[in-house]
């Protein structure tokens, strides 16, 4: 498996997600609607489940090799970090607000989680992936694919537990 072909394409699913959660931002500003209440539910369960395993394969499988090669201190990777760790905490107050059923404070979090999200996937798209491509070997790539399929496999076994990390 190519790693970063295989982010790459979990990235265009997440910005359909995205473009979904725009589409109803001024529905939840003006109170709501049952159509938009369940876009939320829907991009919360993805953001549960595939962003996080996507996360997951970057921090634990692709991260640490970078780290060797650059440098782990205020580099590409502890910016990504530290963006994980942002959208998840956006992730939780969207769905804090979800669980009050009040949908105007969903609006916030959702343009929250929008902005951030798009900005991470330009910055991995033309910054860290080039970079991980000029970085390692082909055999470390394929390495790093290897345990991104071994991540995916341990996800589909416990899906619950794999991917709340």
């Amino acid at each position: 498996m190519d790693p970063i072909a295989n982010l790459q394409a979990e990235h265009v699913v997440a910005l359909e997600k995205l473009d979904a959660l725009e589409s109803v931002i001024k529905t939840l500003e003006r109170g709501g609607s049952p159509e938009a209440v369940a876009t939320v539910s829907d991009v919360i369960a993805f953001l549960n489940a595939e962003l996080e395993l996507h996360i997951r394969k970057e921090e634990e499988a692709l991260f640490p090799p970078l780290d060797v090669m650059i440098g782990s201190g205020l580099g590409p990777t502890a910016v990504m970090r530290m963006e994980h760790n942002d959208l998840k905490a956006r992730r939780d107050a969207l769905k804090a607000a979800l669980d009050r059923k009040i949908a105007t404070e969903m609006a916030p979090p959702a343009g929250e989680i929008i902005g951030i999200l798009r900005e991470h996937i330009e910055k991995e798209e033309y910054v860290l992936f080039p970079l991980t491509r000029s970085a390692l070997s082909p055999e470390q790539l394929q390495a790093i694919g290897a345990e991104f399929a071994a991540i995916e496999e341990a996800a589909a076994a416990h899906p619950r537990t794999a991917t709340a990390r």
